[in-house]
């Protein structure tokens, strides 16, 4: 899900323990940019991290480029897991992980955040603690939203049609 407070969560349901290897940690490079400033960091056995940086844009001669950063954080919840850094990204290795699991993820920009680890961070555990909430949100908004603007058309086929073109 994607949940209104700026983050995602996954769950992972899994018919045995082990099943899955890896979460991949990824920056693709930028097509007409260098490769920005990549940081990666293991906080602890559940909670990963990166921070960007980079430049906003071309400086004038005798300018400095203001930086823009932002970070990246990845929390597991059911599983534990070691940093592996690599090209482009960083796997995060699964040591312990149980059948059902939950992956937050949030991403933290200056713009919003002083400091973009360490707010993030008091984000994340927030997510964390608020899990069943975060899951509960866009149930009760979709629910709302399709009480609200829900059509019936006489031709059950066009109806269905129109609810997968237009959701």
């Amino acid at each position: 899900i994607v949940a209104r407070r700026d983050c995602m969560v996954t769950r992972i349901c899994q018919s045995e323990t082990d099943l899955l290897k890896s979460v991949k940690l990824s920056l693709p490079p930028y097509r007409d940019r260098d490769y920005p400033d990549v940081t990666y960091q293991q906080l602890d056995d559940s909670t990963f991290a990166y921070t960007v940086r980079y430049a906003l844009g071309k400086p004038e001669p005798g300018e400095d480029s203001s930086l823009f950063t932002f970070s990246g954080i990845l929390r597991l919840c059911g599983a534990k897991g070691r940093l592996e850094e690599g090209n482009f990204g960083a796997d995060i290795i699964l040591e312990e992980a149980e059948k059902e699991f939950h992956v937050i993820c949030g991403i933290f920009t200056q713009w919003r955040y002083g400091d973009t680890l360490q707010e993030g961070l008091i984000k994340m555990q927030e997510y964390e603690e608020n899990l069943a909430r975060l899951y509960e949100e866009p149930r009760e908004y979709w629910k709302a939203f399709f009480e609200r603007s829900a059509i019936s058309l006489p031709d059950q086929f066009l109806e269905q049609i129109y609810y997968v073109n237009q959701y």
